[in-house]
């Protein structure tokens, strides 16, 4: 998967068209677990959710996979009510990757 150029996207149609380009091919799981979230004003909020991740692939024969443990960072704002998010982050602390070959 490739990285974003200078390693940020910014806005709702170029982070779709972004991550549809980045993961053409890819079939992925995500599971995210309890939150941590804390209020740091009326209208504004940060959280981390820790997550596993999965990623698989074929090519050149094999299925190819990646497991990774992190978390996602996400700074929300409240705006006209409604909780938005005005950052995300995802850092992973293991990366596990592998292939098998294809029957």
């Amino acid at each position: 998967m490739s990285s974003a150029p200078g390693g940020k996207v910014v806005g709702n149609r170029q982070i779709a068209d972004w991550l549809a380009k980045a993961l053409s091919g890819i079939t992925t799981v995500h599971q995210v677990h309890l939150p941590e979230i804390e209020f740091l004003a009326d209208d504004t909020a940060k959280g981390i959710w820790p997550l596993n991740d999965i990623l698989s692939w074929e090519k050149d024969g094999e299925r190819c996979w990646m497991r990774a443990y992190g978390h996602y960072r996400q700074t929300l704002k409240k705006i006209a009510g409604r909780w938005v998010i005005s950052e995300h982050h995802l850092t992973r602390l293991l990366v596990e990757h592998g292939a098998e070959k294809l029957a």
